[in-house]
């Protein structure tokens, strides 16, 4: 009787106020997360993910002297995001700065770390609590519903990173089991979506539009796009982005891929801001960029729905919960083709959305770059020296030839007319022109944005659109090389 009392006691203790049963957030797998690297560490310059039952440098979790032999580790500037599929009803936990990150006594009068938690469910912030070092908070959180679960450790300004502990962490579920399966199998897809490579299929046998597969640089499985007038390289291995463009045969006029190791290129906060070509992101987000190198590094599929038109389309990210496609047409006989982003809402709830279209070119040997007028009725942001930026009423001007460091500038253009014509010393000129509406005014962020420092990004951000379950939004731009 004794024994059987002391099992219902046990089973009573697991039990949450809730209903469900406790499953420590050590024990079960994060989906995706981002590698933290720091110089002279273990060893010099290797990233690591999490630790699970230790701190980031090997040791035992540490909170304000006390130990921790479960838990897991983290830092300051690290996120973790969970899939949750419905099936954990409640969060607890208590986070805090690990004690291995102040310097030993005696070594003057350190500024302590200070971190900010932010928790994100269904990506809406539900938690944002500032912490200093000595401080613990503690989370008790209702995810009733929850699909996508993430916590974030953003850093304060001014204050030193450092290592973070979670511990006495748990899920409440009324299915552990499931909860468990689940978790598995959404950390395997995310770990298989960077690992499978598509098989490519031949170019097809257009009529008007000539279409080959060639290998492009690292890249086996690129294809060549091409009327006669202008011709394109996509590389669907690598994001599904357009990697060069230019009259046949010509310079090409994107940037090209900086010097990288392909062993980082897939591992989240760790392949650096190497790549090239054209590209996207979205707003709006809770989390450091460049976002899921799924969306932006890893291989994508490629389809030709019709002569001249390629489609190209990201596996799901389980990060994010929607999918990237690029859809591209080139008509014959003409120097210009059609680039239309496109943002596909796979959550089981709405998102709202815009997307930010990237296009990145090579710096050297740009003279300037013509722009349309400022309306001076909206905001905007100039961050560059007042020679190199000439506004007038017909249009704005950015010149290349003494600038360095680093430019930015951000406006409304008059009538939301969003065009970028870029000169070149050794190339005629291109014109970017984008239809549709523009952008958002909020948190900064413009319909025509351009930045400079060893490479020249031209963006623009798309209106914002709420996109129920499969619902997708999409911005598009007119590539143009003149005559000249």
């Amino acid at each position: 009787m004794r024994f059987q009392a002391l099992i219902l006691f046990r089973l009573a203790l697991a039990l949450s106020s809730a209903g469900g049963v406790e499953v420590a957030l050590e024990t079960v797998p994060w989906t995706a997360s981002c590698y933290y690297r720091t110089p002279g560490g273990f060893p010099e310059e290797t990233p690591r993910l999490p630790t699970v039952n230790s701190a980031l440098n090997g040791g035992p979790i540490s909170l304000n002297g006390r130990k921790y032999t479960q838990g897991v580790g983290g830092w300051i500037g690290g996120n973790m995001v969970y899939r949750l599929d419905g099936e954990a009803e409640r969060f607890t936990a208590r986070i805090g700065i690990d004690d291995s990150s102040v310097p030993a006594s005696g070594s003057g009068s350190p500024v302590l770390p200070a971190a900010e938690i932010i928790v994100i469910v269904n990506r809406k912030i539900v938690l944002q609590q500032k912490i200093r070092y000595g401080e613990i908070l503690p989370v008790e959180l209702d995810l009733q519903g929850a699909q996508l679960f993430q916590v974030w450790f953003r850093g304060v300004h001014g204050a030193p990173g450092g290592f973070i502990g979670i511990v006495d962490a748990a899920f409440d579920a009324a299915r552990p089991e499931t909860l468990v399966a689940r978790l598995r199998h959404a950390a395997g897809e995310f770990r298989a979506s960077l690992a499978e490579k598509p098989d490519y299929p031949p170019a097809p046998a257009w009529e008007k539009v000539r279409i080959e597969k060639i290998r492009w640089g690292e890249f086996a499985d690129a294809y060549r796009i091409s009327n006669g007038k202008i011709e394109l390289v996509v590389a669907p291995e690598f994001g599904g982005r357009i990697m060069s463009f230019s009259l046949p045969g010509g310079k090409n006029l994107l940037m090209e891929n900086r010097p990288h190791c392909r062993r980082e290129m897939l591992r989240q906060g760790s392949s650096g801001n190497f790549a090239g070509g054209h590209f996207m992101r979205f707003r709006p987000v809770h989390t450091w960029l460049p976002l899921d190198v799924v969306l932006e590094h890893a291989p994508y599929s490629i389809e030709f729905p019709s002569e001249g038109t390629v489609l190209l389309r990201s596996r799901p990210s389980s990060w994010f919960q929607l999918r990237y496609e690029y859809e591209i047409t080139v008509e014959p006989g003409k120097r210009e083709c059609r680039v239309t982003d496109r943002i596909v809402n796979l959550a089981p709830y709405p998102q709202t959305l815009s997307i930010w279209s990237i296009t990145r070119l090579e710096r050297d040997g740009m003279v300037r770059l013509l722009l349309p007028p400022v309306d001076r009725r909206r905001p905007a942001a100039f961050e560059l020296r007042e020679n190199d930026f000439n506004v007038g009423e017909t249009g704005a001007e950015f010149t290349f030839g003494a600038l360095g460091g680093v430019a930015e500038f951000r406006y409304f253009p008059v009538n939301n007319r969003i065009e970028y014509r870029i000169f070149r010393q050794d190339a005629p000129e291109f014109k970017i022109r984008y239809d549709g509406k523009g952008a958002f005014p909020d948190n900064g962020h413009f319909p025509l944005h351009v930045y400079s420092a060893g490479f020249c990004e031209v963006e623009s951000h798309g209106a914002k659109k709420r996109l129920n379950p499969g619902e997708y939004a999409e911005y598009a731009a007119l590539w143009e090389i003149s005559n000249g």
